[in-house]
C-alpha cells in the first residue's frame, strides 16, 4: 500500500489463518458500519467513530477517517434462542451451550461464564451460512438478514420435543432440523460504537413473550436467575430454498403514513426462479404476516385509515361540512397474492399467442380449486387448439376428482386417465409430468397415480393456449364448468418430486 493511501484506507487482517470475505456496510443514524464475514461463518463488523474519547487527556480529534476506525474488527455476538415467524404462539427455541473447545453440549440448566462459553457454537451464528448477507437500518435497529446453513450441515441443530427433550422426527423418522437454508434476521442497538442485540420484555417464569406460567408470572427484562432476554432470531421459513446469499430485502412505503412493507427477493435452488415476498412490518418492526385492514369512505375512495372511524374529508353535498360518514373496510379488486381466477361460463378462458410450446418431457403444473359440477363430461385445465394427432399435450378433469391427459405424436391422439386423485371444494397442486415414457401426477407434492405408456411416443411441437375453461371436446363445449385457478405453468423439463 503506497503512502498516500495508507491515509485513507483502513484494512483489517483477519485472525491468524483465516479470511475476510463477503463485505457489506450501512449507515445508522449517521454512524457508517462496515461488515465482513470470515472464513469460519463468523460474522465481524466496525464502526466509523467520528467523536472518538479523548486520548492523553486532550481532544486529538483527526481529520482522516482513517484514524476515527477501531483497531481492530469486533465479533458479533447473536442470541441464543430462535423463534419461527408467523408462528406467535409457539415459543422460542434455545440452542444447547457448548464451553470453549469442546463439540459436547453441556447438560441443560448447567451455568456457564461468559469467559467458558463458546459464542458461536452455543448462540444462531453456527447457524449461518458461508454466503453474502445484508445490513439495513430503519434509523432504530440495525437489522442482520443472512441466510441459514443447510439440513446436512455440521452445525445443524434438531429440534427436540419442549417436555422431554427428544430429537423430533418426520413422518419418516428422520430427525427435523431446527433451519434448512431458510432467511434469518436479528436486530441489534448501536450503543457507541458497539452493537448489542436488542432487549425485549418476557414473562419470567416462563420464559414465554405470550404464555405466563402461572398467575404469578410477572413481566421483566430478565428471567428469575438475572438473564436479560434478548430477541430470538427470527427465521422467515416462508423464505426457503436459499443459495450463495442470493436474496435482497427492503422497507418499502405505503399510501398509509403509519404502514410499512418488507419487500424479498430470493432466488429458489430448487426452481432457479426468483421468488418475490412482500410482507406488512409489524408496529414493533418485525412481520405482521397477518396483515392489517385498511379503511375508506364511499364518498371519498382515495382515503386511507388504518382504523375504523368517520370520513374527515369535506362533505360531498355541502364542502364546508366534513363528510362524517363511517369508513368502511378497504378491498382491492385487483390481482394480489391469493388471488385466483373463477371460469363460471363454457366460453370463459385464457389464451397465450402464440403459446407455448413445451418439448418431448415437460411439467404442467397449476393450482386449481375444483368444484362439484352437475356434469361429468371432461373440463379443460390446459391444452392445445384440438385433441388430435397434431395437438400439443392437454390435461381435462374427468368424473369430479380424475384426469385426463393426452398428446398428438404426429400419427396418432394418445390419451390416458388417472385414477381419482383430486379433492373437490379445496385448494390442489396439481402436477403432471412426462418423462418420455411414463406420465407421473402429482398432487400437493405427494406422487398419486403413474402410467406408463405401452410404446414409445413424442409430442407434437404444438402450442399450448391455456385453455382454462373452453372445452375442447366437442361434446363437453356446453357444458357449466366452475374452477378457480390461481397460477398454471408449463416447462420443458421433467420436474422431481421434491421440486413438484
Amino acid at each position: 500500500m503506497s503512502n498516500f493511501d495508507s491515509k485513507f484506507i483502513k484494512s483489517y487482517l483477519p485472525p491468524a489463518g483465516r479470511q475476510f470475505q463477503h463485505p457489506t456496510m450501512v449507515r445508522h443514524k449517521g454512524v457508517v458500519i462496515a461488515f465482513a464475514m470470515d472464513d469460519q461463518r463468523r460474522i465481524f463488523y466496525a464502526a466509523l467513530d467520528m467523536n472518538p474519547a479523548p486520548q492523553n487527556g486532550a481532544a486529538a480529534k483527526s481529520p482522516f477517517d482513517i484514524n476515527n476506525w477501531p483497531a481492530s474488527p469486533t465479533e458479533l455476538i447473536f442470541p441464543n434462542e430462535i423463534a419461527e415467524v408467523g408462528f406467535g404462539v409457539a415459543d422460542q427455541t434455545m440452542l444447547p451451550a457448548y464451553q470453549k473447545g469442546s463439540r459436547t453440549p453441556v447438560d441443560p440448566g448447567t451455568r456457564l461464564d461468559a469467559r467458558d462459553k463458546d459464542f458461536f457454537l452455543s448462540t444462531t451464528a453456527r447457524l449461518t451460512a458461508e454466503a453474502s448477507f445484508q445490513a439495513l437500518s430503519d434509523g432504530r435497529y440495525v437489522y442482520i438478514f443472512r441466510q441459514a446453513i443447510g439440513a446436512n450441515h455440521a452445525d445443524i441443530v434438531f429440534k427436540r420435543d419442549k417436555k422431554d427433550g427428544s430429537l423430533v422426527t418426520d413422518k419418516d423418522g428422520n430427525p427435523v432440523p431446527l433451519v434448512d437454508a431458510t432467511l434469518l434476521v436479528d436486530r441489534f442497538v448501536l450503543v457507541g460504537t458497539r452493537l448489542a442485540p436488542k432487549l425485549e420484555v418476557r414473562f419470567q417464569r416462563s420464559r414465554s413473550k405470550t404464555r405466563p406460567q402461572s398467575r404469578k408470572d410477572s413481566l421483566g427484562a430478565k428471567d428469575l436467575d438475572g438473564n436479560d432476554f434478548f430477541e430470538p432470531t427470527q427465521e422467515l421459513k416462508f423464505v426457503g430454498n436459499l443459495t450463495g446469499g442470493r436474496f435482497t430485502v427492503l422497507l418499502l412505503p405505503t399510501q398509509v403514513a403509519e404502514l410499512q412493507r418488507w419487500q424479498i427477493f430470493a432466488q429458489n435452488r430448487h426452481t432457479g426462479l426468483l421468488d418475490s415476498f412482500n410482507v406488512e412490518r409489524s408496529a414493533e418492526g418485525l412481520f405482521n404476516t397477518r396483515g392489517s385492514q385498511v379503511y375508506t369512505c364511499v364518498d371519498h375512495p382515495e382515503v386511507f385509515a388504518k382504523q375504523a372511524g368517520t370520513c374527515v374529508e369535506p362533505s360531498l353535498a355541502d364542502p364546508s361540512q366534513p363528510c362524517d360518514k363511517n369508513l368502511i373496510p378497504r378491498f382491492s379488486k385487483e390481482g394480489y397474492a391469493e388471488s385466483a381466477l373463477k371460469f363460471e361460463n363454457a366460453s370463459d378462458h385464457v389464451a397465450l399467442n402464440p403459446g407455448v410450446i413445451i418439448g418431448e418431457t415437460f411439467t404442467q403444473e397449476t393450482w386449481i380449486f375444483p368444484t362439484r359440477a352437475q356434469s361429468t363430461l371432461p373440463q379443460a385445465l390446459i391444452t392445445s387448439d384440438g385433441a388430435d394427432k397434431n395437438s400439443g399435450p392437454a390435461i381435462w378433469r374427468e368424473a369430479q376428482t380424475r384426469l385426463r391427459v393426452g398428446f398428438g405424436d404426429g400419427q396418432n391422439w394418445q390419451e390416458f386417465s388417472s385414477k381419482s386423485i383430486l379433492t373437490p371444494n379445496t385448494w390442489n397442486h396439481l402436477a403432471v409430468t412426462f418423462d418420455g415414457a411414463a406420465y407421473r401426477f402429482y398432487v400437493g407434492g405427494n406422487l398419486r397415480d403413474k402410467i406408463d405408456l405401452p410404446s414409445a411416443a413424442k409430442p407434437v411441437a404444438q402450442p399450448l393456449n391455456f385453455s382454462a375453461a373452453r372445452a375442447i371436446l366437442s361434446a363437453a363445449r356446453s357444458m357449466r364448468f366452475v374452477c378457480g385457478i390461481a397460477c398454471a405453468r408449463a416447462g420443458s423439463c421433467k420436474r422431481t418430486c421434491t421440486s413438484a
